[in-house]
């Protein structure tokens, strides 16, 4: 993984602005810094994290110098290799053993039909010298940011936003509706291209856009690399040779890698395979105590002779403190203060010290295979009454204690929507309030889909909804330590079990069922029939929060960010002791929209 950006400006570029914005982004890429310029008006700039093909060859911005043709890329094409022979039966000569060049050449003899054939994480910004022309891209997921900032005379593409506020010495100024939301429901909107920043956009997963390099820098969408265009994508292959060759192609590299175990299904299938299929693996957990992952990954362990490395996730809260304060300034977005921020973060720092820069996760297997049973049960029952399947809900049903979710909750959903279906009447929805079928995010997409189906639901939580801040998250803490994450079960020819029979997803009481079907029997049954679901916590977060309180009311009282969304008084209602408890995630996203204010020059409107 590395960091881009790229300027064109009708105006003459400033090189010295380029470059200091450039090397904000250092930490993607501390292996070899790149620049080049075209002219007065078009620069690209590249910094590196070298783990497939180490040498110089690789190094970018790449150039063609027979056709003047330019590549900046972050990322990786998992099938290089098959790609790369395609372009040697036509003659084409390769200088290098990397996936860079592979890319450049499949640009330049396919343009923009050759990209629904990759298979990666990637965002890239490719320039046509003869066209003027570059073409912008990003992967079906969004595992790989890109962000543009344009206007009349300039347009700048970057890995992070930080280089585009630095190269254009703009006010840092935030949408109050987003910041609400995050206070509020914990959601930062990604259904179109805007950001929480409103000089920022974004492009969106899965976009392919060629712009001209001129006039007023006309646009040209293609839609075809969405992942909704995979729902019937067959790879020709059965589901275990899919999940085989998932990891299998992950396991490219040319540098020290590892596994990362957390005890659940999802990365104990990826360990589990990567281990068949390398000897050089080191596989690694975060040691959270002795609870039930740990239990798990330790049968995990044993069963597959994993010499599995616990990494000590405990710290002071002098350093968390500190530490939430840095994520917070390299991620630029107020940030949850939880386990895949706050323990993602402690994990990747040690796994970067042990020298391990490429890791597999298991990402993913949630969205794509229906592991959310609280988000995900109110979709798979429109779908079984839509599709008429009354013997599906009665299994359903029958299970209700397996999947953890109380009978008279079910019954009142399934009454509202035969009315609503049948005879169009239709229940105010207070029917989820405060129970285990709402949904996580609170927004006006989910409510004028509220009767969607699940796997229409599963692409907008992938595309737009919580897995992008996931991703968002999970990518940058990665790469604050100079690491790269790779995600097996994030492939795109995955996509197609999202359209499957729903019975696949939930049945005989278990959740992402076609996934455990497949799961070896060397992992074990305590793994394959593991139900208890828990997201990469952090045990600690209630210490900091009570050793801290008065520093972090201090700093929220302060913030000229939530004064410029809450009163005093709804300030002040939010610190009464009255259900502190339940005021506890509010209070800590008011603190770290306190924070973002605290680093960084910004302001509301």
């Amino acid at each position: 993984m590395c960091g881009l950006f790229f300027c064109y400006s009708k105006d003459k570029v400033d090189e010295f602005k380029f470059k200091e914005s450039l090397l904000l982004q250092k930490h993607r890429g501390p292996d070899n810094t790149g620049i080049k310029k075209v002219n007065n008006n078009t620069i690209f700039g590249h910094v590196r994290l070298s783990t497939v093909d180490l040498s110089k060859a690789s190094n970018q911005p790449m150039i063609n110098e027979n056709t003047s043709n330019i590549l900046i890329f972050n990322g990786e094409i998992y099938n290089f290799i098959e790609l790369k022979e395609k372009l040697k039966e036509a003659n084409i000569v390769f200088k290098s053993n990397g996936d860079t060049e592979v890319l450049l050449h499949l640009l330049e003899k396919y343009g923009t039909n050759i990209i629904n054939q990759l298979n990666g994480a990637y965002s890239f910004v490719f320039y046509n010298s003869l066209k003027n022309s570059i073409i912008v891209s990003r992967d079906r997921f969004g595992k790989k940011p890109l962000y543009y900032y344009e206007d009349d005379y300039n347009l700048i593409i970057s890995s992070e936003i930080k280089s585009i506020f630095n190269y254009t010495n703009k006010l840092r100024v935030l949408r109050k509706s987003y910041l609400k939301s995050f206070i509020d429901f914990n959601y930062l909107s990604n259904e179109n291209e805007k950001t929480l920043y409103y000089d920022i956009k974004q492009f969106l997963p899965g976009s392919i856009t060629e712009i001209q390099l001129k006039d007023n820098f006309s646009k040209k969408e293609f839609n075809d690399n969405r992942v909704e265009n995979f729902l019937n994508f067959d790879s020709g292959l059965s589901f275990k040779k899919l999940l085989d060759d998932s990891v299998k192609i992950r396991l490219r590299s040319d540098v020290k890698t590892a596994v990362l175990v957390s005890g659940g299904i999802d990365s104990s299938i990826v360990a589990s395979i990567a281990k068949k299929y390398s000897k050089n693996l080191t596989f690694v957990k975060g040691y959270f105590g002795e609870d039930e992952d740990h239990k798990h990954a330790k049968e995990l362990d044993k069963n597959l002779n994993l010499d599995l490395i616990n990494i000590p996730m405990q710290e002071n809260s002098e350093k968390t403190i500190d530490r939430i304060r840095k994520i917070t300034k390299f991620i630029e977005t107020p940030i949850p203060i939880i386990g895949i921020t706050i323990a993602s973060n402690i994990l990747y720092e040690k796994i970067s010290e042990m020298g391990i820069k490429v890791v597999l996760d298991g990402n993913g297997g949630d969205e794509i295979f229906a592991g959310y049973t609280d988000r995900y049960t109110r979709y798979y029952l429109n779908t079984c009454i839509e599709d008429y399947k009354l013997l599906d809900i009665l299994r359903f049903i029958y299970n209700k204690k397996k999947y953890n979710i109380k009978f008279r909750t079910i019954m009142k959903y399934l009454i509202q929507k035969i009315f609503n279906k049948f005879l169009n009447i239709n229940f105010e929805e207070k029917i989820f309030n405060n129970t285990q079928l709402s949904l996580k995010t609170h927004n006006s997409f989910t409510k004028k889909k509220l009767f969607e189906t699940l796997d229409k639901f599963q692409i907008w939580d992938i595309v737009y909804g919580p897995c992008q801040r996931m991703l968002k998250i999970w990518d940058n803490t990665v790469m604050m330590n100079s690491v790269e994450a790779r995600s097996p079960l994030l492939d795109f020819r995955h996509i197609k079990f999202m359209n499957k029979n729903n019975n696949q997803k939930f049945n005989k009481g278990y959740n992402k069922y076609k996934l455990r079907e497949e799961i070896s029997e060397q992992v074990g049954n305590k793994i394959k029939y593991r139900r208890d679901k828990q997201p990469l916590k952090w045990n600690f977060i209630d210490k900091i929060f009570e050793e801290k309180f008065y520093y972090i009311e201090q700093q929220v009282r302060k913030s000229r960010l939530i004064k410029s969304c809450l009163n005093d008084n709804e300030v002040n209602e939010i610190f009464k002791f009255k259900n502190f408890e339940l005021k506890k995630d509010k209070i800590l996203r008011l603190y770290s929209v306190a924070i973002l204010d605290d680093v960084y020059d910004c302001s509301a409107k």
